[in-house]
């Protein structure tokens, strides 16, 4: 009987002697957000290496171990922590062999405080390097996380100098020389050219290739504009107080481009019919439209002038007044075209 309390007392005193202890990735490598290897090898002596090459002994396991003329420095403990739960189970299963031989082969009959004692030992022994290896992997995929970076950025309003056309088509004459964030910077002059009587009335069309109006709004706030046209009577240069009685000038619904032939925030061209002495719209931006280069490009041979049956013979000239605002009453730049 004492041999069998002897034999329990050892197989105890070896399970707490190497038990392995569960401890996490994280507290293993406490500190450690990011990590990488270094290795390095230590020869006996310090002659150098010929031809690149090591020893034979470089690299078994004795010298992962420590041992022999191949042997490393320690790492991170590790070494320590394999030979130690080898040695548990190495002991975990002779003591569980020799109780099996004794008690189950050789015929006899444990107590049940045995029986319990030892069940506990043994599958504490195989549970635990099983819960520390499972606790390193988690630690680790805990650590792989992904990662934040920023871009900035700081947009001021443009400056307020003298906007430049873009000047599509190759018209000419238009330029404004209007400076500001939000000005009129391109209008081309109409040119209905040379036309004979024909004693009835009669339509001409414009003779410009593509004639357009341009619109530089770069506040940076995006909130709309809108752009108006009015007109003069058609006065005769040879005599001022002649004019073009019931001449009519047509605008139509043009299309609205960009330089960067963009098709968010596009105002809205509006067709004229008759354009009169008071102001009509003829382009607008909306909230959250009309930012940057906007075009109100009409086409050639779309714009037109109805010159009436009983219109006298001369040259006439009219002015036609472009008005931008941003509001529809509130006006903020004025330009002037003929």
């Amino acid at each position: 009987m004492k041999r069998e309390r002897l034999l329990l007392l050892f197989l105890v005193l070896a399970c707490f002697t190497f038990y392995p202890k569960t401890v996490s990735a994280v507290e293993q490598n406490a500190g450690n957000k990011a990590s990488s290897q270094v290795s390095i090898r230590f020869l006996k002596d310090n002659t150098p290496i010929k031809n690149g090459k090591f020893p034979d002994t470089l690299g078994n396991f004795l010298g992962d171990l420590g041992v022999g003329d191949g042997k490393r420095l320690p790492q991170t403990g590790e070494i320590l922590t394999i030979v130690g739960i080898a040695l548990g189970f190495l002991l975990i299963l002779a003591a569980g062999g020799i109780i099996i031989y004794r008690y189950i082969l050789g015929g006899r009959t444990m107590k049940l405080w045995k029986s319990m004692l030892v069940t506990t030992v043994v599958l504490g022994g195989l549970v635990s390097p099983t819960l520390a290896l499972a606790d390193n992997t988690a630690g680790d995929k805990e650590e792989n996380k992904d990662a934040t970076s920023y871009g900035t950025v700081e947009l001021k309003a443009g400056e307020e100098e003298e906007g430049k056309p873009t000047n599509p088509g190759g018209e000419e004459g238009g330029g404004t020389g209007n400076t500001g964030r939000l000005a009129l910077v391109f209008v081309s002059p109409l040119d209905f050219g040379t036309f004979q009587l024909t004693g009835k009335q009669e339509i001409i069309k414009a003779k410009n290739t593509a004639p357009n109006i341009e619109v530089r709004d770069i506040r940076g706030t995006a909130k709309g504009w809108t752009v108006s046209v009015s007109m003069s009577d058609f006065v005769q240069q040879e005599d001022n107080k002649v004019t073009l009685k019931g001449a009519e000038l047509y605008l139509p619904m043009g299309e609205a481009t960009s330089p960067d032939k963009l098709t968010n925030g596009k105002p809205t061209p509006i067709e004229v019919k008759s354009v009169e002495k008071d102001p009509q719209l003829v382009f607008v931006a909306n909230d959250k439209e009309g930012a940057g280069i906007w075009l109100n490009e009409f086409g050639k041979d779309k714009i037109e002038l109805k010159i009436p049956q009983d219109a006298l013979v001369g040259n006439y000239k009219a002015e036609l007044n472009w008005t931008i605002a941003t509001t529809p009453t509130g006006t903020e730049e004025e330009t002037k075209g003929e």
